[in-house]
């Protein structure tokens, strides 16, 4: 899942981000791009979780839906909205 960030991303904004997806999914992964304000999540938890996980660091941000073009479940190209 895809989601984009209004505000700027601190160091310490990122790595909060990526302790408290740890924490409520262990399998999770969590990939921020602090220059394009975009962060990538592969989780079990939701969209509205996320959001409140985001929020909580202090992260004004919303689901990005990203295009069909090219996708394919699953594949190298699976950005992990669909399941």
């Amino acid at each position: 899942m895809q989601f984009l960030v209004k505000n700027p991303i601190s160091e310490p904004m990122s790595e909060a981000i990526i302790r408290w997806m740890r924490a409520l999914d262990g399998s999770s992964e969590t990939l921020v791009d602090a220059e394009t304000r975009q962060i990538h999540i592969n989780s079990r938890l939701s969209v509205p979780q996320i959001i409140e996980v985001l929020r909580n660091a202090g992260c004004e941000a919303s689901f990005s839906v990203q295009s069909e073009i090219g996708h394919k479940q699953g594949g190298s190209t699976c950005c992990g909205g669909c399941s």
